[in-house]
């Protein structure tokens, strides 16, 4: 079961489509994002390790 918590992003919307080996996640932020292309770095490396964090737990039996 998912840990529930409370919202800590309101107005943005998460479109996500599971299928057998492939995961798309689609973020609709309420605004607009004016990075610098070293915070887009930041960004997409911290999207990354969370993402590796949530889908770790499915590697488990892959890998051993």
């Amino acid at each position: 079961m998912a840990l529930k918590t409370n919202c800590q992003t309101p107005d943005m919307v998460y479109s996500t489509h599971i299928d057998k080996n492939e995961i798309n996640i689609h973020l609709n932020l309420p605004f607009n994002l004016n990075l610098s292309k070293e915070e887009s770095v930041i960004l997409e490396k911290n999207i990354h390790n969370v993402l590796e964090i949530v889908m770790s737990k499915y590697f488990l039996n892959f890998m051993a």
